[in-house]
């Protein structure tokens, strides 16, 4: 646990969270995946072209890529990300109910694209977030499981969808995806906030310090009374000497018997505290050769009877009230009162231009970029394409949402073991992400080859295990070059600008379709997309070789 706030770190709720964020991205990385299955019916139930349905995922990748950015910055300061997740699964399922009712191709290209665009910003990266606050010592294994739930997804999802679009048509299939999405809402209500620790851990603290404080008041009622009585009893029985001698004695030591015993289990003070917690003077008195030993203070025995009850607090720190102490807190806690009483905006606003300054003054990274964007695009695409060539190609149904899940299977093993390999360093990471994109540059340009499932079974699995390579290794490359103050910029920059260059490249993919009349000279463009990416990280790796010392 954290120091002070009993978070509970690397145990405890921190796996509920890692479970609670997988299941969230099997859920939604699956039914994105599955696009492509419902970008069939939608071409044959709304009649549109290819180009214009795909302004779905052109738009929803803008969106997306667009809202990330505010979120990331902006409103998970204000709100837990359990509250974005909330919100974004019932944008996301009132999308999805609503285009199972509409009959207008328009009103679902709305739906479908600005609601789940926003929705997928609220959920995706908000849960990543989450899962980096709860995790130190085993980030490396919640984030391997957390990437795990996105290919988890396009393994299940697929069939699933495809075998209610064939039994309740596609406005059923719809309306039931909704149902679907809604199965995230428990998970989303168990990403427990770490604030919620932090509360719970002043709560205590200031309870133990009201138990502390009324066991010191009755132990100093007690011991006032005990010590009037003694007083009392001497001057009144001034002529039994022997008897108020004895008496006097006896009830003495069991007296200092018992605060030596309490003294022992007291907590350490410092001195600057101790005159007020601990305050007794002793005056000896000679009257007829025999001494009379009275106490003078009545705070005699004033002390903490447990040492529990500032178990929480440091020694320098027991002076200081638990309101200050909770005050002072807030000001270090996400989302807190006093945070909200000042403006963030301006202070983000001027953050993100000295960023952006001194982002787009690093050549190495507008290089970065200009390959993770042309890098990506084969990726993000080949699922949304991929089902209605192999429909076109006389696939069957079933057959086509199997491509779908061999895909991901490959994607995910491909990341996997390219993150194995550069660890090893047999080469560099740049140089990792090269091989890949050339063999993504090759294979599509013999998509008129794969005219049978076996053989688009086979491109979909060298495909997945190569395109996913950007992927994995892009985060470990961007670190290399810009200082960690800028890494969460410099990836907003990179995820904005994929987002804006996929906006407008799905639809053209999909333009080339009605102009050429087949899949080929789409694919084909794909390829080039890849071949961009090798000429970019040429240049890159040359910049590199002279940059580096």
């Amino acid at each position: 646990m954290e120091d002070g706030d009993d978070v509970p770190v690397d145990q405890g709720w921190a796996w509920v969270v890692l479970a609670a964020s997988t299941v969230i991205n099997i859920i939604y990385s699956g039914i994105l995946k599955s696009f492509g299955i419902f970008f069939i019916e939608i071409l044959d139930v709304y009649g549109g072209t290819v180009s214009t349905t795909s302004l779905i995922s052109g738009l929803q990748f803008t969106v997306y890529c667009t809202a990330n950015l505010p979120v990331l910055m902006i409103l998970l300061r204000y709100q837990s990300v359990r509250t974005c997740q909330l919100i974004g699964i019932i944008i996301s399922t009132l999308a999805y109910a609503l285009s199972s009712l509409t009959s207008r191709l328009d009103i679902l290209i709305l739906c479908q694209s600005v609601l789940n665009g926003l929705s997928i910003a609220l959920i995706v990266p908000t849960g990543i977030v989450q899962v980096g606050r709860y995790f130190r010592k085993h980030i490396g294994l919640a984030n391997g499981v957390l990437m795990a739930g996105l290919s988890l997804g396009g393994l299940v999802m697929p069939s699933l969808i495809q075998l209610i679009v064939q039994e309740y048509t596609l406005h059923g299939a719809l309306l039931l995806t909704s149902a679907i999405v809604l199965n995230a809402l428990p998970a989303a209500v168990l990403q427990r906030p770490p604030e919620f620790y932090r509360r719970l851990y002043k709560i205590k603290w200031k309870q133990r310090l009201a138990t502390s404080q009324e066991m010191i008041s009755c132990e100093s009622e007690n011991t006032n009374n005990v010590n009037e009585m003694d007083l009392l009893v001497g001057t009144k029985n001034k002529n039994k000497l022997g008897y108020q001698i004895s008496t006097s004695e006896t009830k003495l030591s069991t007296l200092h018997s018992k605060r030596a015993t309490r003294r022992e289990k007291d907590v350490t003070l410092t001195s600057n505290s101790m005159p007020e917690l601990l305050h007794s003077q002793h005056q000896t008195r000679h009257k007829k050769d025999i001494h009379f030993q009275k106490v003078t203070d009545i705070n005699e025995f004033r002390h903490f009877s447990s040492m529990s009850a500032f178990e929480c607090a440091s020694v320098p720190n027991l002076s200081l009230s638990p309101e200050r102490r909770s005050k002072e807190q807030a000001k270090s806690d996400l989302g807190s009162e006093d945070w909200l009483t000042v403006s963030c905006i301006p202070t983000v606003i001027a953050s993100c231009k000295e960023s952006g300054r001194i982002l787009l003054k690093n050549k190495i990274f507008l290089i970065f970029v200009a390959f993770y964007t042309t890098g990506t695009i084969s990726n993000e695409t080949v699922t949304i394409y991929l089902p209605p060539h192999a429909k076109e190609t006389g696939i069957e149904s079933s057959n086509i949402a199997w491509l779908i899940s061999i895909h991901s299977v490959c994607d995910f093993l491909g990341r996997v073991l390219c993150g194995y390999l550069a660890d090893l360093r047999w080469m560099k990471k740049h140089n990792l992400i090269l091989v890949s994109q050339v063999v993504t540059a090759l294979l599509p340009q013999f998509i008129y080859l794969y005219d049978t499932f076996f053989k688009l079974a086979i491109f979909a699995a060298l495909f997945g295990l190569m395109s996913g390579v950007v992927f994995a290794i892009s985060s470990p490359v961007l670190k290399d070059i810009v200082n960690e103050e800028h890494f969460a910029s410099a990836i907003a920059v990179a995820i904005f600008v994929k987002g804006a260059v996929l906006g407008g490249m799905i639809p053209l993919l999909g333009y080339l379709r009605d102009l050429t009349g087949t899949y080929h000279v789409t694919f084909h463009c794909m390829g080039a997309t890849s071949v961009l990416a090798v000429c970019v990280l040429i240049l890159f790796a040359i910049v590199i070789s002279k940059h580096s010392p």
